[in-house]
């Protein structure tokens, strides 16, 4: 589910009137439920699954090799191993 932009101009309104104490409160928020989608999103993917996502070389493919907590770990080849975050891969 993406936010509308009424909701985005919302938020932008909110931390406007927050202080450095309501920042923090919102980064725990933030990065506690960014690695709760993260893991939900690498549990769809299994070992031996092929993949693809931008890399920092562009688009790259290959298979996946090893699923870790934070990172998924995948065969590209020629280009070598990658860990990548399981939010930038997509199923091939």
């Amino acid at each position: 589910m993406a936010l509308t932009t009424k909701q985005i101009s919302q938020i932008q309104v909110l931390f406007a009137q927050a202080n450095m104490d309501d920042f923090e409160k919102i980064a725990e928020m933030f990065n506690t439920t960014r690695r709760m989608l993260e893991r939900q999103v690498g549990s769809s993917f299994s070992i031996g699954q092929q993949v693809t996502w931008i890399g920092k070389r562009g688009p790259l493919s290959g298979t996946i090799t090893k699923i870790n907590r934070r990172n998924i770990v995948v065969n590209a080849g020629d280009n070598g191993m990658w860990k990548v975050s399981p939010g930038l891969l997509n199923a091939a």
